[in-house]
């Protein structure tokens, strides 16, 4: 991988408790490295630990993971018959999840639709349903 600076700097670095604020984290990435440009950690995980803390990524997971829950309480009450829409609606939200560890340091808006629809699914069991079948 080419990240191996990034990994280099997490295994020399604390991981705070609370971080050290937004952007900062990059800042002192930079310096770290002596770099003239700002450096990206280049995961959305790795700069919510070191800019928020240990407090940060556990928020960042309840809130990345609270729609999962919502799917499989629909998932169990579905008929098994009609379910891709929602198999298929899962798959691009875990692939956002797993993509955002390697390449992006921010949620891309694409992200927010299919979480959106997510919670939706969670939430209006039955409407969410109904639409997927029609």
């Amino acid at each position: 991988s080419n990240r191996d600076y990034i990994y280099e700097y997490l295994a020399n670095t604390p991981i705070p408790l609370v971080g050290v604020g937004f952007g900062n984290s990059n800042l002192l990435l930079t310096l770290a490295f002596g770099s003239t440009v700002t450096v990206s950690f280049l995961s959305i995980y790795f700069v919510v630990l070191y800019s928020a803390g240990c407090v940060g990524l556990a928020l960042l997971a309840v809130f990345l993971l609270v729609p999962l829950k919502g799917v499989l309480a629909c998932r169990l009450t579905q008929d098994l018959t009609h379910s891709a829409g929602l198999v298929a609606l899962t798959a691009v939200f875990v692939a956002y999840i797993v993509m955002m560890g390697f390449r992006a340091e921010e949620l891309p808006m694409s992200f927010g639709t299919v979480y959106g629809m997510l919670a939706f699914v969670g939430l209006h069991h039955e409407t969410a349903l109904q639409a997927m079948e029609e």
